[in-house]
């Protein structure tokens, strides 16, 4: 057929590009840092080096895997560590570093990147419930309540030195500490807990390139208000309440109490506390995306709305980077809206937070059930082997949140 249209015949062959390109695309492939256990340290003494590698080789898989399943599988299940040989087929690739070999002794420092298909089935066959969406990383503001005084930046916050002292801040619940310098200090100060300020508490966020804060209130209780030094015996307990702002404010979700054991020092008590503080977060985290096998494979049509090919096509990249999601499809594309079928784990629920993860947002905009059957596609571009009526399932709309603030 003759193009009459220049510029018409230029809009729609960049619209087929786009289409072909996506037009179903497994997820598979994002990046997923869940799947990445690093910093697995070995040492073994045996019979000769080569023994003594072979066995720190299971034994770092073995460890490993044992990390792995401690981030992605909810804490209610009982949980066994597979043979070396099935771990070994879920594994992609590895990095060994620090090597020190002897006659008889090696020690290594590895990093598997385990495979992340491999990682689902198995949980799968094993009908065990996990979480496979990492949240976004979010910036901890440790106050402490010192001499009925709320601090945050001063050198006197022991609540602050625990964070600091932290390690292993990455995983399922990626957590941030502030450095403290004077745009820190500006932006939030030690009477702006639960009174700040959202443009400067928004400002700090993107210089750290955090979704949210965490608040952490710490209070000692009268016998530890008494410890001062971070090496004297701590006493009592230290209670902690954890606020969430992603609302638009200072949200109570928890509240903790750590007691002191025989053998702890103020310092010892409060990385306790930091330690229980991810769990708790890492718990909740788990709670809100966990799937299961039993669950089964669910299918979602959405409208994605769109004001240029920009929009779109990163649109349909931060698709392929949701984990949690199986794959997409594209059902039909015009000029300003696409319709998209999604396949997903779990519920509505979970594959919401997921999107959100990579700033799509999912409305509902009416019940599934109510659509109009038949409506006509003819004004489509291109249809993804759908037909007529392709859309006529998309309930929900479907946006990167940059574009629709």
């Amino acid at each position: 057929m003759q193009c009459i249209h220049k510029r018409f015949c230029v809009q729609r062959t960049v619209f087929l590009f786009l289409f072909l390109t996506f037009a179903s695309v497994s997820c598979a492939y994002a990046q997923n840092s869940l799947f990445t256990v690093e910093g697995v340290t070995v040492d073994i003494t045996s019979s000769s080096a080569v023994a003594a590698r072979e066995e720190a080789f299971e034994k770092a898989q073995a460890d490993a895997f044992t990390t792995l399943q401690g981030r992605l599988l909810s804490g209610d299940q009982d949980v066994s560590i597979p043979e070396v040989d099935v771990i070994s087929t879920m594994i992609k690739d590895y990095e060994i570093s620090n090597e020190q070999l002897s006659t008889v002794r090696y020690m290594a420092t590895y990093k598997f990147r385990f495979n992340e298909d491999a990682v689902r089935q198995y949980f799968n066959a094993s009908d065990m419930s996990y979480t496979d969406v990492g949240a976004n990383p979010a910036l901890v503001l440790p106050f402490y309540m010192r001499n009925d005084q709320m601090i945050l930046w001063s050198p006197y916050n022991v609540w602050m030195s625990g964070w600091n002292r932290a390690d292993n801040l990455d995983g399922l619940v990626p957590l941030i500490v502030p450095l403290g310098d004077i745009a820190d200090v500006s932006d939030i100060g030690d009477e702006d807990a639960l009174d700040y300020s959202n443009s400067r508490l928004n400002r700090l966020l993107q210089r750290y390139g955090a979704s949210e804060a965490v608040i952490l209130i710490a209070t000692p209780d009268d016998m530890l208000s008494r410890v001062q030094g971070e090496g004297d015996a701590a006493a009592s307990a230290l209670n902690i309440r954890i606020y969430r702002t992603d609302r638009g404010y200072p949200e109570q979700v928890e509240g903790l109490e750590v007691s002191a054991g025989r053998s702890d020092t103020l310092a010892s008590l409060m990385d306790k506390a930091v330690r229980e503080v991810q769990r708790t977060l890492r718990a909740d985290w788990k709670r809100k995306t966990v799937t299961a096998s039993s669950m089964g494979v669910q299918s979602l049509r959405a409208r994605v709305p769109y004001s240029s090919l920009k929009e779109w096509a990163e649109t349909q990249r931060a698709l392929t980077r949701v984990n949690g999601l199986n794959s997409f499809k594209v059902m039909s594309v015009t000029p300003h809206q696409a319709y998209v079928e999604l396949e997903y784990d779990g519920n509505q629920n979970r594959l919401a937070l997921a999107l959100a993860q990579a700033d799509l947002q999912l409305n509902q905009t009416r019940a599934p059930h109510s659509m109009a059957r038949g409506v006509d596609d003819s004004m489509s571009y291109y249809s993804g082997g759908a037909g007529a009526g392709a859309s006529d399932q998309a309930a929900y709309d479907l946006y990167l949140r940059r574009y629709h603030r």
